[in-house]
């Protein structure tokens, strides 16, 4: 019965035009699939004219062309032991080659601009990297800002202030349920908030008072 209730709620509600062609939105209900959509389809595109010329014609030339020598069995039984390796281990070789061989910047930012999105978020990005890495990581939002919305969560007062534009400071309260939840105690341009912050709580937390 719960199954027929969400289908017969959900149908006429999401399942519309708008659903299809429309952007996300902050409200689930007005929000729409097309960039996944239209990511999918181009991503299609790709690795059908990457797959089929270089995958399958290759498996097609040692087949049926190539010459019985010594280089096609030592091709042929990598490709059979490739075909038992873990996604993962070509996930860290990609990291290896393009990230930091190639110098392509953060594999999983250049992973999320390949998706084409209207919004870029970056949960503590840098978190866990040096001081090289992060410095990378903002030169490469700076970069991106002038193409994306970026919306960087981030605990680290001083790279806030280094690479946004705005500036929002949140906390957390108690609510009439006893339950906490976050809040939002203010939104200003950078520069405005870390020179003159318009809250006590903004201002006890730029200071150090707080947190």
């Amino acid at each position: 019965m719960l199954l027929f209730d969400i289908l017969g709620d959900g149908l006429g509600r999401f399942l519309s035009p708008g659903f299809l062609t429309e952007t996300p939105s902050r409200f689930p209900d007005q929000g729409g699939i097309r960039p996944a959509i239209v990511s999918s389809i181009l991503l299609g595109l790709v690795v059908i004219f990457i797959t089929v010329p270089i995958g399958v014609g290759a498996a097609l030339y040692l087949e049926e062309y190539a010459p019985k020598a010594w280089w096609t069995a030592i091709v042929e039984i990598n490709i059979s032991n490739l075909a038992g390796v873990p996604s993962m281990v070509y996930g860290l070789l990609g990291l290896g080659v393009f990230n930091y061989l190639l110098g392509f910047g953060p594999a999983l930012i250049s992973g999320a601009i390949a998706m084409k999105p209207d919004v870029l978020l970056m949960d503590e990005p840098c978190s866990a990297l040096d001081p090289i890495s992060s410095r990378q990581v903002e030169e490469l939002c700076l970069e991106l800002k002038e193409q994306y919305t970026i919306i960087m969560v981030t605990h680290n007062m001083q790279q806030a202030s280094r690479v946004a534009d705005f500036t929002a400071f949140f906390n957390t309260e108690i609510d009439n349920y006893g339950k906490r939840r976050g809040k939002l105690v203010e939104f200003s341009p950078t520069a405005e908030m870390f020179s003159s912050p318009q809250t006590k709580e903004a201002e006890d937390y730029i200071s150090g008072r707080f947190g």
